[in-house]
């Protein structure tokens, strides 16, 4: 609200170190009304407080704006034909009028400037750009350290690959410009001796590509890049979907901040993404056989102390996101090695004995009243490393096993593989059970095997496992991080007419069921079954 007595306010700038002031408001020029000369003015002019109303309506209260005036460079009264040749509109510089006159001191971030306020009466007048103030205030100056707070923007591929990440012709190499920085952050940067002239050199590009007018950031030395895998959905690692990181790194751009960067690219074979480390230098190390994701973000120069940016965190701008895939050259010792009694073995079930009144009576005086026999699914899980609920069958939790089974066997395999259930206990019962188990010598984000692909199992009987990606809840809480666990994998029932010993010797047992698992999510190493 404007006090009695006082037209406007007058800003005056300078270094801490200086004794001059430097006006913001000097103008200078011809003044004309009409055809008739006035001659020139050389003065100062000043900066006007109007209260407005809200959405101009005339009845109600009146408002004060936030701040009236901002400083970015140049002087703070007249028009800025910079700031109207920048946003697409005509060069007055030729015009013959009053215009503001640049007030000599640069606005450069890093650089700390002291401010004072000079009052302006009704006439105009006021104390002098030089004039001691009469009766000093309690605060005459403000001292204010001016630091980049605008952030880096993300930086420019110029040569994108597909969205859709090609595989069998992935790229070898990016080439990734700087961002550009705009009006008037690249000004106060203080790197380019003439920044308006370039702009309007780049006025007529931006145009075309729908973008404000900027050069390249001179501030960012390097990109931060952020190689993330895709794994299996709802992998405690994950943190952003169904992805994760594996590794960050950083590549340093060319001193001339008008050259890209080439990033050349390096694929390898692995076993486990997971286990990858980060190369300090040269080519980016990428994984094969994997969906991956590179997130590239500008990073500007160090600033321990805060001298130039505003905050730390000022100095990394937005990422640039990047799919990447390619097929891998070699994937040979797929499954890890095993003992051959553990990976091919067979299981004889006898049925649940029947309930006994004495036994049970026997078991109520010992007090084992709750104790009963283990049944045929419970005695089976417990031999093969699974847990059940009756007769469905499915891993630990933080292990990832993937079923099949013959057609021999009543059975129902869950959607996404991670379960088995069996119609009857007579099924069980009574039969030559053989399993397979191969453990996958892959991390979860292995994905070399093409779309529901899975093994295949061929003898009498006939089944094939599919390997899908995906991982429920119950496979990613509490992961297991300690041994390996086995599991079903194949099976088959044999002769019931002969007795046990007969049936062992009678014919080999015909592999038909299969599952995949994989294992525990530390070192995500995958296990077929």
């Amino acid at each position: 609200m404007r006090r009695s007595g006082v037209q406007g306010y007058r800003v005056d700038v300078r270094h801490p170190a200086e004794a001059m002031w430097h006006s913001l408001v000097h103008a200078a020029g011809p003044l004309t009304i009409g055809g008739l000369s006035l001659g020139t003015f050389d003065g100062e002019l000043g900066v006007e407080t109007h209260p407005v109303q809200l959405d101009a309506q005339k009845q109600g209260d009146l408002w004060l704006a936030t701040y009236f005036a901002n400083w970015i460079g140049p002087p703070l009264v007249t028009l800025d034909n910079d700031l109207t040749r920048l946003s697409g509109g005509p060069d007055n510089s030729g015009a013959q009028r009053v215009k503001g006159v640049p007030p000599g001191i640069a606005l450069t971030y890093g650089q700390t400037y002291d401010f004072r306020v000079r009052l302006v009466d009704h006439t105009g007048g006021g104390p002098l750009l030089g004039g001691a103030p009469a009766i000093p205030g309690p605060s005459p100056t403000s001292t204010i350290p001016f630091r980049r707070w605008v952030r880096p923007l993300a930086p420019v591929l110029a040569n994108p690959p597909p969205p859709v990440p090609d595989s069998g012709n992935p790229p070898a190499s990016l080439s990734i410009k700087r961002p550009l920085l705009h009006h008037p952050a690249v000004g106060c940067t203080g790197f380019y001796p003439d920044p308006i002239t370039a702009l309007l050199a780049d006025l007529p590009a931006a145009k075309l590509e729908g973008r404000e007018p900027g050069l390249p950031d001179p501030d960012v030395d390097r990109l931060q890049i952020t190689v993330e895998v895709q794994t299996a959905p709802q992998d405690p690692a994950a943190i952003d979907g169904d992805y994760m990181p594996i590794y960050q790194t950083a590549r340093p751009f060319p001193s001339d901040p008008t050259q890209p960067m080439t990033l050349d690219i390096a694929w390898t074979d692995v076993k486990d993404a997971t286990a990858m480390t980060a190369p300090a230098s040269g080519p980016l190390l990428l994984p094969t056989a994997r969906t991956l994701r590179l997130r590239i973000a500008s990073l500007c120069r160090d600033d321990v102390a805060l001298g130039y940016f505003g905050a730390q965190d000022v100095r990394v701008g937005p990422s640039l996101q990047v799919a990447l895939r390619k097929n891998p050259a070699n994937e040979t010792a797929l499954f890890a090695a095993d003992l051959p009694s553990h990976r091919f073995s067979a299981v004889y079930l006898q049925p649940d004995p029947v309930i006994d009144p004495v036994l049970l009576f026997a078991q109520r005086a010992a007090g084992a009243q709750n104790q009963r026999p283990a049944d045929i699914a419970t005695r089976l899980a417990s031999t093969l490393g699974l847990r059940n609920d009756g007769l469905a069958f499915r891993a630990s939790p933080g292990r990832r096993i993937v079923f099949g089974a013959a057609a021999a066997l009543r059975h129902v395999i869950g959607p996404d593989g991670a379960s088995i259930a069996f119609a009857a206990q007579s099924d069980l019962a009574q039969h030559w059970l053989v399993v397979l188990r191969l453990t996958l010598d892959r991390d979860w984000s292995w994905d070399g095997l093409a779309f529901n692909m899975g093994l295949s199992c061929n003898a009498t009987a006939s089944r094939s496992a599919a390997l899908r990606r995906h991982a429920t809840s119950t496979r990613t809480r509490s992961p297991t991080r300690s041994a390996r666990r086995p599991t079903l994998s194949s099976s088959t029932r044999s002769n019931r007419s002969l007795p046990p010993a007969r049936r062992r010797s009678s014919r080999r047992p015909t592999p038909s069921v299969a599952s995949c698992r994989e294992r525990r999510p530390s070192t995500r190493r995958s296990r077929w079954r």
